[in-house]
């Protein structure tokens, strides 16, 4: 059994690809939402607000209370995720790990291949305005909270050139 991670900035093709493989899907952002949807009424008192996109503006302007969230919610989502990647294990299956800040978490090191997936800015921006259904503000918002990926540490990047999301290129 092996961890393989996909990681990549938002709309770059992580999901599609890491569904895509032979393994047991372990998607972090739902996670992350389950504890979200769990947690709404802590999240309510410390934010206001347990609406994602809501939570989404205070968190991405504003590193502070973005540390704050993750310091509220991380340690949750750490445990769904340990009991995913178990049970991965105890199935036989690899654990397919998809998540966009992957490398700064304690499940990088654990993956036995790290996948980067790469795709144009005005691509991604055109994917993730149609599937969130958000404004080009708040994915800009997103965007600049984002991370910048060492391909050094990389297995394996590949890039998705088109608007199809067909792999056109990998390094």
């Amino acid at each position: 059994m092996a961890i393989i991670g996909v990681t990549g900035k938002s709309g770059s093709g992580k999901s599609t690809y890491a569904k895509s493989l032979n393994g047991y899907y372990i998607d972090f952002d739902l996670y992350g939402h389950e504890v979200i949807d769990v947690n709404s009424l802590l999240l309510e008192r410390h934010f206001g607000t347990s609406d994602r996109k809501k939570l989404g503006d205070i968190i991405f302007n504003n590193r502070e209370k973005y540390h704050e969230f993750v310091d509220l919610i991380w340690k949750e989502q750490q445990r769904e995720i340990d009991k995913a990647i178990e049970w991965s294990k105890v199935s036989g299956q690899d654990a397919i790990l998809d998540f966009i800040l992957l490398p700064k978490t304690k499940y990088w090191n654990m993956c036995d291949k790290k996948i980067l997936m790469e795709t144009p800015y005005e691509i991604r921006k055109a994917r993730v305005l149609k599937r969130d259904n958000i404004t080009e503000e708040y994915f800009e918002k997103r965007e600049k909270a984002s991370m910048e990926y060492d391909k050094t540490e990389m297995d394996e990047v590949i890039q998705y050139n088109n608007t199809e999301g067909e792999v056109c290129q990998t390094q």
